[in-house]
């Protein structure tokens, strides 16, 4: 099996040794173990994206747990980007995230 993804991470605020939050896309199939290799980094948040939907991690005690919101983007409404990220235009979905952000 193949597995094709793409892994952002980035620091909310000033920089740090290890980033706050990991977003990792799966063209294919993932596994929720890659948790682990998160955990060694300490990352604070991770999102993994597959079969067109977003699932949010956030690391507590140790152990990552699934989240409805992020914690470290408390603001952001992660319904209306799943929404703006399948619309098959990146100009339309752009628009219409900033559109839904500005309510």
């Amino acid at each position: 099996m193949n597995l094709i993804n793409l892994i952002i991470s980035d620091y909310i605020g000033e920089k740090k040794e290890n980033p706050d939050l990991a977003i990792e896309v799966n063209i294919t199939s993932g596994s929720i173990d890659k948790l682990e290799k998160y955990k060694r980094f300490n990352i604070t948040e991770v999102w993994f994206w597959e079969n067109d939907k977003l699932f949010l991690y956030h690391l507590k005690n140790g152990n990552y747990e699934q989240i409805n919101q992020s914690q470290l983007l408390p603001d952001l409404d992660i319904d209306l980007l799943v929404t703006c990220v399948l619309i098959p235009s990146i100009i339309d979905g752009r628009t219409e995230f900033i559109k839904g952000i500005k309510k």
